[in-house]
């Protein structure tokens, strides 16, 4: 691909890639890190508190928030009822990218966005994630590109976009 070829694509969204999406972005926050630690202490003082009173319904309680701190369960159950409420993820994606913006239409939105709305890329083998804020991405699923090569030159493209809006004041 060419600087000036654009890279066009279209999906449909799903909920499993959703919550994938906010798997990776935790990855990188310092919440999506500690979820673990503080299952584990949940664990501890449900322990302690056996030791201490004997079988109890607080022990019962810290381990049950112990189980949805460490499988991220409320934030999944948050991103379904998001997923299932929102109507533009209902709707057939199609985006262009290239050098001068992002073309973003769906059936009730027709959009030019600047590369400059984004901050950060992050991806694993199934998404890409463009970052615009705290919690705030949007899912690009690898499916939707049509090979390997295209994955690469949006991949490129992105990074160097996005590296080039952290230069403008």
């Amino acid at each position: 691909m060419t600087e000036t070829t654009p890279i066009n694509i279209e999906f449909d969204h799903k909920l499993a890639e959703h919550i994938r999406a906010m798997e990776i972005y935790r990855r990188t926050t310092f919440n999506g890190k500690s979820d673990k630690v503080v299952a584990i202490i949940m664990v501890f003082f449900a322990v302690v508190l056996f030791m201490i009173e004997g079988f109890n319904w607080w022990s019962i309680i810290f381990i049950a928030f112990a189980f949805i701190a460490w499988f991220n369960l409320l934030i999944k159950l948050i991103i379904y009822l998001a997923f299932k409420r929102n109507p533009k993820f209902h709707e057939r994606y199609k985006l262009t990218f290239d050098h001068d913006c992002i073309h973003f239409k769906i059936l009730t939105i027709d959009s030019i966005l600047q590369w400059s709305h984004y901050h950060k890329l992050l991806e694993d083998e199934q998404l890409f994630l463009l970052v615009y804020g705290k919690m705030l991405y949007s899912v690009i699923p690898k499916r939707a590109f049509k090979d390997v090569a295209e994955q690469d030159a949006f991949r490129e493209l992105a990074k160097r976009m996005i590296g080039m809006g952290k230069d403008k004041p």
